[in-house]
């Protein structure tokens, strides 16, 4: 792909900083290779350089185009891949011991939790301490750093913590619910920055090692990086940083996303100001109306994006409907017929703001014979048998993980919650590991536990590609499987139980199937040769995010708008383009809350469409039990003007819909409960 007069000219910046505003469409990700690959070309070291983005599958991509283009691969990692790496290659520097391993969040809620009650906190102070820890990591802000606390107290303000006194319980709480981790060699998700950024506060000689690494920094989707990515990105302070990011895009506020960031990185760094504006993927109509909605929102760095493609005379298609299995049951026809006329199932999309829709979509697509995939998010992460894997990768690194442990008591007779419990003072106080520890247990569950520590490590040195197939051949996880689908079976209250069992199994076997084509995908784009820094490279991407999952093929693909960022169809419908969903309304105030964000999410939808652009409304829904009504979303009032609409359904529908979008002044009277 040749590149434009745009393209070129950042793809040619080698020297100072660089700020990247690149629209939908416009070739971002091919301008960040083709300068990667001149960098190398002019001879600079590839492990001189460091790609960071936010996702393992655009890690992935990026690193494959690379290998394509025939030089070395530099770093591709994510924020948290890359403070991973430097904690496991520095771990005395952070005060742990080798090979931490990295709790899932509901294991370090169920540590904050325990804590909490230890120190006889009501459930309400339970929950805002949790919040009120987790938000000052996103800022960036270290308990354990004294100079921070005046910040971190400023902070929690929003949090209504003005006492001075109650403020020092709660650093002296942060604190001690570090000291826990650090006694098991745990870590949170929060931790993979926190760390690293303390110590190279503290540590001048380790801060020079980081930054003395790297000569160029590029960092991709930077509106979607919070404060502490940020601040971490200053740390670093490389002498060629490069941020590529498009505040239209920023989909992530209620993560503690922060896109003003570009903002300050241009006060900050006076980088070189480059505009990507061409959107290549779109017709004319689809880019033009989204960008006249997201024009709603007040950017100071932002230029309009056009259409390169050329004009079919395309409209977008618009439908309104009385209720929401209405709108399903014309989506699935207008699909079959798409389908029956020879259009690859791969090209379409349904996307809408929230799961529950496709609860909505799926009984139509059924009826209608229509292959479909739902991407399920961070859902299969979630399955039990997964989390027990996943914990097994866990104890494999770190044989002090506790937590890890007690995800197997159901496959250890008599290992019970007191025994555990028993386990974990030992262990603590002899600072070793939980298997050098086995003599406190009864004789059935020692004998049990030397089985499984014998069995894992044969695991551990046949390597990371073998963990589904050895729990598929594990005698003690087998009959487990096979117990919990008989369980649910008969919860189920099947007239089969037994066919019923066997579904619910070979499901649960289908889930371990995908992770383990996940690992495998990992693995290809892996050239770690150390056994341990393998298990860790797959562990740290399975515990907090989930594993792409398996390419299906001829499939029609049911997503939220935020699982399909970054994604493109040639046939886009959106299901739900209503007031109260695209704009989403909070369930209990009835406000939109973000209505730049919301925005986002409407132009990050219509950008996914190559070629046609279909917007469903449903006037009413059936939602948690209750009759729910929906208005016209307000965002198509700012389409240019209606002649880029082709209303496609009932006259007197339409009608309504549009006097009612004149007469709105979108006060929320109904309550929108989704």
């Amino acid at each position: 792909m040749k590149l434009d007069s745009d393209q070129e000219r950042f793809v040619n910046h080698d020297k100072g900083h660089a700020l990247v505003l690149a629209g939908a469409g416009a070739g971002k990700t091919h301008s960040i290779i083709q300068r990667t690959v001149r960098l190398i070309e002019k001879g600079i070291p590839a492990n001189r350089i460091l790609l960071m983005t936010f996702t393992n599958k655009a890690c992935a991509e990026m690193r494959e185009r690379i290998r394509e283009a025939g030089c070395e691969i530099p770093d591709v990692l994510t924020y948290h891949k890359f403070g991973s790496r430097l904690i496991r290659e520095n771990h005395e520097v952070m005060g742990l011991r080798p090979n931490p391993s990295i709790m899932d969040a509901k294991d370090a809620r169920a540590r904050q939790i325990s804590l909490f009650k230890d120190m006889n906190f009501s459930q309400d102070t339970m929950k805002c301490y949790r919040e009120m820890i987790s938000f000052i990591a996103c800022e960036g802000l270290d308990p354990a750093m004294k100079e921070d606390r005046p910040d971190i107290l400023s902070a929690l303000k929003q949090y209504g913590m003005t006492d001075h006194q109650e403020y020092e319980i709660f650093v002296n709480v942060a604190l001690i619910y570090g000291d826990l981790k650090r006694q098991d060699n745990v870590l949170d998700y929060d931790d993979l920055l926190m760390l690293p950024m303390r110590a190279m506060r503290n540590d001048e000689s380790f801060r020079l090692t980081v930054q003395e690494k790297y000569w160029y920094f590029c960092i991709d989707e930077s509106q979607d990086g919070n404060t502490c990515q940020y601040k971490l990105v200053k740390l670093i302070n490389c002498p060629n940083v490069a941020m590529i990011g498009d505040q239209k895009q920023s989909l992530y506020r209620f993560r503690g996303a922060r896109p003003d960031n570009l903002l300050l990185f241009v006060e900050e760094f006076n980088p070189t100001l480059y505009h990507l504006v061409r959107n290549y993927r779109s017709v004319p109509v689809i880019v033009n109306s989204a960008t006249c909605v997201i024009k709603n929102n007040a950017s100071t760095l932002e230029k309009d994006s056009y259409a390169v493609r050329e004009d079919p005379g395309n409209k977008i298609k618009y439908s309104v409907f009385n209720r929401d299995y209405q709108m399903a049951e014309s989506i699935a026809k207008i699909i079959k017929n798409d389908l029956d006329k020879g259009v690859d199932p791969n090209n379409i999309a349904i996307l809408y703001r929230m799961n529950k829709m496709a609860k909505t979509l799926e009984p139509a697509f059924l009826k209608y014979q229509i292959p479909y995939s739902i991407k399920k998010g961070t859902e299969l992460l979630e399955r039990a048998e997964v989390k027990l894997l996943i914990a097994a990768g866990r104890l494999l690194l770190n044989p002090s993980d506790i937590q890890a442990l007690s995800r197997f008591s159901k496959l250890i007779p008599g290992l019970g919650t007191k025994s555990i419990q028993k386990l974990a003072e030992i262990t603590r106080a002899n600072k070793n590991g939980i298997w050098e520890n086995l003599a406190v247990l009864n004789s059935k569950s020692k004998a049990a536990l030397e089985y499984l520590y014998a069995s894992m490590m044969e695991l551990k040195k046949k390597g990371p590609a073998h963990l589904i197939p050895w729990a598929l051949e594990e005698t003690s996880f087998k009959i487990w499987m096979q117990n919990e689908a008989h369980k649910t079976a008969k919860n189920c209250k099947s007239n089969d139980i037994e066919k019923a069992a066997q579904s619910i199994l070979d499901s649960r076997i289908n889930n371990l199937k995908v992770l383990h084509v996940a690992i495998q995908a990992r693995l290809e784009n892996n050239n770690i040769a150390n056994l341990d820094d393998l298990w860790a490279d797959i562990v740290i991407d399975l515990v907090p995010t989930p594993p792409d999952e398996a390419e299906q093929t001829h499939c029609v693909t049911l997503s939220t708008v935020h699982s399909a960022k970054g994604l493109q169809w040639e046939t886009v419908h959106v299901a739900g383009f209503s007031d109260g969903l695209i704009p989403l309304r909070n369930s209990e105030t009835h406000v939109v809350e973000n209505l730049q964000e919301e925005r986002c999410i409407a132009y990050v939808a219509m950008t996914r469409a190559k070629d046609s652009l279909f917007l469903h409304h449903c006037e009413g829904s059936v939602i948690n039990g209750q009759f729910q009504s929906f208005e016209t979303s307000r965002f198509l009032q700012e389409f240019a003007n209606d002649d880029v609409l082709d209303y496609e359904q009932d006259k007197s529908i339409i009608q309504s819909s549009k006097n009612m979008r004149r007469l709105n002044n979108h006060s929320a009277d109904a309550a929108i409960l989704f």
